[in-house]
């Protein structure tokens, strides 16, 4: 097998209903976002059903774009499961490769 890259998008890129999905359909990506509302209460309504406005204010564009990307990562490390997801700057890339990971890559900006 070839290598494989992801590519995660930066600020700009976020819409309600952002990582609903995997939320619903991945164990992982569930782990993901429930720890970032143990850290941070209120992020994943902000990700699932947040206004364009809300959404849009950078310190909330970036922790969602963030959980999103590496919900997407998380759920892709799982056996039979495929994702799309996209991250902010690199720092979901950053996270799901290892570097920094879980609670210490996702704290608020």
């Amino acid at each position: 097998m070839g290598k494989v890259a992801f590519v995660f998008s930066g600020q700009g890129a976020q819409y309600s209903g952002m990582g609903k999905s995997l939320y619903e359909h991945s164990a992982a990506a569930k782990n993901v976002f429930d720890t970032a509302e143990s850290i941070r209460p209120g992020t994943k309504n902000q990700c699932f059903s947040g206004t364009l406005e809300e959404i849009s204010i950078t310190k909330n564009t970036q922790l969602c774009l963030f959980c999103v990307d590496l919900a997407a990562a998380e759920a892709l490390r799982q056996p039979l499961r495929v994702f799309a997801g996209f991250r902010r700057r690199g720092s979901g890339g950053a996270c799901s490769s290892g570097p920094a990971a879980g609670e210490e890559g996702g704290g608020p900006v």
